[in-house]
């Protein structure tokens, strides 16, 4: 009778407690498990294939206040997310090497998220070459 007072008046949530402290009194050990979920894993804005710059801006997002952690091959940034779960790392690229770049997120608990979609990004500061290799007199060429 006297659960189903309690049950009715507080609600499960002392229910619990109550019969968490009656089981200390008899001497046995209630254990109360809660469950801890992993962040998840930031979503990164598209990254091109191709640049001619040796930096490239990396931006997401992820939950407010995160720790977002990213990678380009074994190199590492750290940065936060914003109130609105925004971030954004100014990354250095590997010459002429395909530059691999993900990320993931750690939480105030410690726990990682997943990697986020992994990117490929290839950094190439030399013009490309052309040569004329057949000439006609008389030909006009319009446009870049």
């Amino acid at each position: 009778m006297l659960a189903l007072f309690l049950l009715i008046r507080f609600g499960l949530s002392y229910l619990f407690k109550f019969t968490n402290y009656l089981s200390g009194l008899s001497g046995r050990e209630v254990q109360t498990e809660e469950k801890i979920s992993a962040p998840t894993a930031p979503t990164l804005e598209e990254l091109p294939e191709y640049t001619k710059e040796s930096e490239i801006r990396v931006t997401g997002k992820t939950k407010p206040g995160q720790t977002v952690f990213v990678f380009v091959n074994d190199n590492k940034k750290e940065v936060l997310s914003d109130a609105q779960g925004e971030f954004n790392a100014i990354v250095t690229l590997d010459k002429d090497k395909e530059n691999k770049i993900y990320a993931f997120t750690t939480d105030n608990m410690g726990q990682n998220s997943q990697n986020s979609r992994e990117y490929t990004v290839k950094f190439d500061d030399q013009a490309p070459k052309i040569e004329v290799i057949n000439i006609v007199s008389g030909i006009i060429f319009y446009g870049e």
